[in-house]
């Protein structure tokens, strides 16, 4: 059962936020708590759908992906289901860091971006980029994910990571206020 600030959060402060941040989250979510109920038939048929959206966006508009496709002499057609995207070499982070313009979409001047990076756990941290869409729909599923176990927006969450992932920070930026006062996120190290 939420609690009031669970439904405050939900329905006032966490809408507000999203005219400000230009973000979807909610909208997002719905459609995710909504697709839970799908047959597996259906949500095969919007996996396919979205793979081949995705698939089209990157030859038309990802210089390395469709240099990719010409020299493999592929056309987007012929990834019509996630068993065909062995046709395509795996991108690595070492591939990613050597073409990493080449890798940017041509219209991501069209959208509101966000430069991130990975922890570096494992090496060198990467670099990318991710539109304030990605963002949205990856917050939507996160959140799903967590109401399967009974969380419910607004609720008290804490975080126990790494210092590549939790940095002491001196000042307030954007998301530590989206961290701290939307999702109520307390971040230690």
């Amino acid at each position: 059962m939420p609690n009031l600030y669970s439904i405050i959060d939900r329905n006032i402060i966490f809408p507000i936020a999203e005219i400000f941040n230009k973000s979807s989250i909610l909208y997002e979510y719905k459609k995710l708590m909504t697709s839970d109920w799908y047959s597996k038939d259906m949500l095969q048929e919007l996996q396919r759908k979205k793979l081949q959206a995705l698939i089209k966006h990157c030859y038309h508009n990802v210089p390395f992906y469709n240099k990719i496709f010409n020299d493999l002499s592929l056309r987007p057609d012929d990834i019509q289901n996630v068993e065909d995207l062995c046709k395509l070499p795996i991108l690595t982070k070492q591939i990613i860091r050597n073409n990493y313009e080449q890798i940017i979409s041509i219209d991501a001047y069209k959208r509101i971006t966000k430069n991130h990076s990975t922890g570096g756990s494992t090496g060198t941290p990467l670099q990318f980029k991710t539109d304030v869409r990605h963002w949205s729909s990856q917050w939507a599923a996160i959140l799903r994910s967590w109401s399967w176990y009974g969380f419910n927006l607004g609720e008290k969450i804490f975080t126990l990571g790494g210092h590549s992932l939790v940095k002491e920070k001196k000042s307030l930026n954007k998301n530590d206020i989206f961290d701290r006062y939307m999702m109520r996120n307390f971040k230690y190290s």
